[in-house]
């Protein structure tokens, strides 16, 4: 899904380069195809994920340990869900890196 989110969006006229950008300027503060890639590309996927590991706690009622070993696997589709709130500045500069305002 996130592949398939990537192409469409770096389709838009934009200027964007797959092979001289990062994939991260799609979903930039402020690019017009933003929304779309991050909530596409991450939120979407990420809350499916979760939707996933909800019903892995049903295989091991009553057993802490496999309590544990699920409640583990909420770590990652989190990660992704945060990753569509959390956009760099246009650009996604890797040297002089900032949080978008």
């Amino acid at each position: 899904m996130f592949a398939v989110v990537v192409v469409i969006a770096g389709r838009a006229p934009s200027g964007y380069s797959h092979v001289d950008q990062f994939k991260s300027e799609l979903g930039a503060t402020g690019t017009a195809v933003a929304r779309f890639k991050n909530g596409a590309g991450f939120i979407l996927p990420g809350v499916l994920l979760l939707a996933f590991t909800m019903s892995t706690r049903r295989l091991a009622p009553g057993d802490t340990r496999a309590s544990f070993g699920t409640s583990l696997l909420f770590l990652p589709p989190g990660g992704v869900v945060a990753a569509g709130f959390i956009r760099c500045d246009v650009g996604c500069p890797v040297l002089t890196g900032s949080w978008a305002k």
